[in-house]
């Protein structure tokens, strides 16, 4: 998908697209990410401090879309920003 063409239908027409939630006021805009940093105050994530920024890629023919996050190497792990490394037996 990231190349433009359709991993499901083979189709050469893909959107990429930014995804962004919405916080607090109306227009206080941030980019979804995977995680973000924990809160210094309250509890959760701070979503000013997000890691691993969604963007998503949509096939203009048949609609399947795929995620993907940018920059993964650099997405913290650990129980505060509640993510963790899942291994598999074989592969990268």
């Amino acid at each position: 998908m990231k190349k433009g063409i359709c991993t499901k239908c083979g189709h050469n027409e893909v959107i990429r697209s930014a995804q962004a939630e919405y916080f607090g006021d109306v227009g206080t805009e941030r980019p979804m990410c995977v995680t973000a940093d924990p809160r210094w105050f309250m509890p959760g994530r701070n979503p000013s401090y997000g890691h691993g920024v969604l963007e998503l890629y949509t096939c203009r023919r048949c609609g399947y879309s795929e995620w993907y996050a940018v920059d993964p190497e650099n997405i913290p792990i650990g129980p505060e920003y509640k993510t963790e490394v899942v291994r598999g037996g074989q592969g990268g």
